[in-house]
């Protein structure tokens, strides 16, 4: 698409990493401001306008016939793109139980991997209709001016009903707006109706919890259950007021632990999209005419040679390894991180990440062409993995961080800040240090700076915890106003989001 706005080909690198710089850097300027606003205002209108932003700037892309409208729709994406951050404040307060956090964590990316290897494959096969179909669409005037609107409009058909089913269905997660009148999930309910027994199907009790505590203060669900008229039988507890609920302060938001989570979660964004930008350009680069290993250990890190790839053999390689990745997240994820606990996954997945990027270079130097793509893939699988475990793992401990739900949508919104900035930083860096390797004759050189970006990430994991209730409760009883007689309980109990909240069940995953 780059080329087609007339760019060089020495420039289509270039800006196309100015096109998505312009992506990132504008979300980072906006995220805290969404993150904000469905504190405000709640998580459902705030999603569903993310998602009409978004609808609306793909299809300002697609129409693009220049380089400069192409670059502000970008832009406009970037500052409307604030979603990733609700959705996964939202899905926190869906699922508030400890032990099935870590499988709600992970249907996130396992979607994101699936639309990451439909998708451009879906947009490679319909992009430029009038030049690769011309039987069929050669003579159409439209697709001859706009050759790249055919993968917006289609992405544009998926909006359409995503919103539709977000607006009918979607409860509403956050506190203070649960009282409100919901329209959307009224005409919903409606919809529905003709083909349910129960006409009550999907009533909800804004004001009331559906969790409860024993005497000993241990968690207890309490799951509706059928009566023989049809009815269910709830045992309730009201919830805390709004009016005690803690006030909103930069002061909150940005804990020491919350600080350390959300560094730790920009290094992270940083070198994994390093590696993602890089590793397809390595396995597209071609192999010298001599085997470094020829003239001796000293050069070793002095070779050039990449893999030689076609790109249907990439995009062959990088489906496969897609494909693995899904089965990772929902099979392998889960019960590990429930064994072993969230951040002991998370700091040896850190640590691992070091020693893998270090190791990518080297395997262009085996002899054989199946054995060095066997190599590659087996690296790939590898960092997939780690990248399964590395982000939900964050995800949750920044969540569990938080001081307050009132908080929770500004502090993944400052998330999504974070790692926008990791995504602009590190592919810069890393495809800057890219050149200066080749120049030098070493392609081992990019790889050393990205392990040593995952290195940067190791460090702030020694001061990484998992936060308890019960020292949460004392910030909060520091930071009230009132004067209040506040019982902080001394054992140890389930994080943040797992106390009596309304709409906080797991009914809703």
């Amino acid at each position: 698409m780059i080329e087609s706005f007339g760019v060089s080909s020495d420039g289509i690198g270039k800006w196309t990493g100015i096109c998505a710089a312009s992506f990132s850097f504008c979300q980072f300027l906006t995220a805290i401001t969404w993150g904000r606003a469905s504190d405000r205002f709640g998580r459902k209108r705030t999603i569903l306008a993310g998602l009409l932003c978004t609808m609306i700037t793909s299809l300002m892309f697609g129409f693009s016939t220049t380089l400069s409208l192409a670059l502000i729709s970008r832009a406009l994406a970037g500052l409307g793109g604030g979603n990733g951050g609700i959705i996964r404040t939202a899905t926190a307060e869906l699922v508030p139980q400890k032990d099935l956090q870590p499988r709600a964590f992970s249907i996130m990316p396992l979607v994101w991997t699936i639309g990451s290897m439909v998708g451009p494959a879906m947009g490679g096969m319909i992009a430029d209709p009038a030049h690769k179909y011309p039987l069929s669409f050669g003579s159409s005037s439209f697709f001859l001016r706009f050759p790249y609107s055919a993968p917006n409009l289609a992405t544009c058909c998926l909006f359409v009903p995503t919103i539709a089913v977000g607006f009918l269905f979607l409860r509403e997660t956050l506190h203070t707006s649960q009282n409100e009148n919901d329209v959307g999930l009224h005409l919903g309910r409606a919809l529905l109706r003709p083909c349910s027994r129960q006409i009550n199907l999907g009533q909800h009790q804004p004001s009331e919890s559906v969790s409860g505590f024993n005497q000993q203060g241990a968690h207890q669900a309490v799951y509706e259950r059928p009566t023989e008229h049809g009815r269910a039988r709830n045992s309730l507890q009201k919830s805390e007021p709004p009016s005690q609920l803690q006030q909103f302060t930069w002061k909150s938001v940005f804990t020491s632990q919350s600080q350390i989570n959300l560094l730790q979660y920009g290094l992270l964004a940083m070198h994994s999209v390093a590696y993602d930008q890089l590793l397809p350009v390595l396995m597209h680069h071609p192999r010298s005419s001599t085997a470094p290993m020829s003239h001796g250990r000293q050069n070793w890190f002095l070779f050039t040679d990449g893999f030689a790839m076609s790109s249907s053999r990439i995009g062959l390689l990088l489906m496969v390894n897609g494909m693995v990745g899904m089965v990772l997240q929902f099979v392998v994820f889960p019960p590990t991180v429930k064994k072993l606990g969230v951040l002991p996954c998370l700091r040896v997945g850190a640590i691992a990440f070091v020693f893998l990027y270090a190791l990518v270079p080297f395997a262009a130097l085996i002899p054989s062409a199946t054995a060095r793509e066997a190599a590659l893939l087996a690296i790939m699988i590898f960092k997939t993995l780690l990248t399964v475990f590395a982000w939900p793992c964050s995800t949750i401990l920044l969540t569990n961080s938080a001081t307050s739900p009132g908080i929770l949508g500004t502090l993944n919104g400052v998330a999504t800040s974070t790692a926008a900035i990791g995504r602009t930083v590190g592919p810069a860096m890393g495809g800057a240090m890219f050149t200066i390797g080749l120049s030098k004759g070493s392609i081992v050189l990019p790889w050393l700076a990205i392990a040593m970006m995952a290195v940067l990430g190791v460090i702030p994991l020694f001061w990484l915890r998992p936060i308890r209730p019960s020292a949460r409760k004392s910030e909060e009883v520091a930071n009230r106003h009132d004067n209040e007689d506040i019982r902080v309980e001394d054992e140890e109990t389930e994080p943040l989001l797992t106390s009596s909240k309304p709409g906080t069940d797991g009914r809703h995953l």
